[in-house]
């Protein structure tokens, strides 16, 4: 064995640099001993309580500052979305008017800032009334919805100092169909006129007015800053 050895140390060319001798860690070293003893910085690394203050402080002044902005974009959200709502309320209003033959409509119940309202259906032959609805003669179609509930935020009328829309009718409560709560649509495709108005708590309006003659529909926008309606595609 000592021969073996001896002959292998033999057989090593001069000149050649001593082998490291590779060792294994010690269980007990740390990773912040290690990491110092390779260089590495990496685990030396972190946030202080200082930086984390900062950076929370930055994130609450930018949402002070967005936050209303985006209270008020939330709000035109909510409107437009309600005036489009009562829109396609009223095309299947008259869709199925024509489709069975007789008179359907929407009656509106408007008090103070809730508006309320009910598909019904004409039972007589004699047109939709409210006297026929009282009586239970007409009838209704579905469950009462209510402005409140679906779009919270969303109020019927016009703000102070808007006025109607291409000098339209006043309305009382967001109404503008003259006395009766009901906008019906009748079998030849003719609705009755008017035009319905809802407002934010931010000070913007919406309308949705109905043409009668064909029962066309159109919906508007008022615009605060150049204090004029115009038409939503």
């Amino acid at each position: 064995m000592t021969a073996l050895r001896l002959i292998r140390v033999l057989d090593v060319p001069k000149g050649t640099p001593p082998r490291p001798t590779l060792r294994a860690p010690c269980p007990h070293t740390s990773s912040r001993s290690l990491s110092r003893a390779t260089g590495d910085e990496s685990g030396r690394r972190g946030t202080s309580l200082v930086e984390t203050l900062v950076v929370l402080a930055l994130v609450g002044v930018l949402a002070m500052q967005t936050a209303p902005g985006f209270v008020v974009w939330r709000q035109q959200q909510q409107l437009e979305g309600a005036i489009r709502h009562l829109a396609l309320e009223m095309a299947r209003v008259c869709a199925r008017a024509v489709a069975s033959g007789r008179t359907h409509a929407l009656r509106f119940d408007a008090s103070g800032e809730e508006l309320r309202w009910v598909a019904v259906v004409d039972g007589d032959g004699d047109g939709v009334s409210v006297a026929d609805l009282d009586a239970g003669v007409d009838a209704t179609l579905g469950a009462e919805a209510s402005l409140g509930r679906s779009f919270p935020g969303v109020l019927p009328g016009r703000p102070p100092g808007v006025p109607t829309v291409a000098g339209g009718a006043a309305d009382r409560n967001g109404l503008a169909f003259g006395r009766s709560p009901v906008v019906s649509c009748s079998p030849t495709g003719g609705a009755r006129s008017g035009t319905l108005y809802l407002r934010s708590v931010a000070g913007n309006a919406a309308a949705l007015r109905v043409y009668g003659p064909t029962a066309r529909l159109s919906l508007w926008w008022w615009e605060g800053d150049k204090s004029a309606w115009h038409r939503l595609r």
